[in-house]
């Protein structure tokens, strides 16, 4: 697997941070990992390749838990966000963007 840019890859912390993702969470890793990998190559499969490569990496029992987690940090992030901040990234979303939306909406960015 070719690898996203060091760079690039703080700068998905900092805009990760700066949308509000508490680091703490489980989702935040995983996210953060389903990204590079994502970054790597974009026509991949998410349900058949970033999930369980996502879960292979950090030791979780399967993709689809890794989608739910991922899911799970987006929509709770989204409800506390700072809509400013989010509308820089995702300025025509009226609702939390599916985690594919998100995923190659950073991923664009970086």
């Amino acid at each position: 697997m070719q690898s996203a840019p060091a760079t690039s890859m703080t700068e998905c912390r900092r805009i990760l941070l700066d949308l509000g993702f508490p680091p703490n969470r489980a989702g935040y890793r995983q996210l953060y990992v389903a990204i590079e990998k994502y970054a790597s190559d974009p026509e991949q499969g998410m349900l058949s390749e970033v999930y369980p490569y996502v879960a292979k990496v950090l030791g979780r029992s399967d993709g689809r838990s890794v989608e739910i987690t991922i899911r799970r940090v987006i929509r709770d992030t989204w409800k506390t966000r700072n809509k400013q901040k989010w509308k820089q990234y995702f300025p025509y979303h009226k609702t939390a963007p599916t985690n594919k939306q998100f995923i190659a909406t950073i991923v664009e960015y970086l």
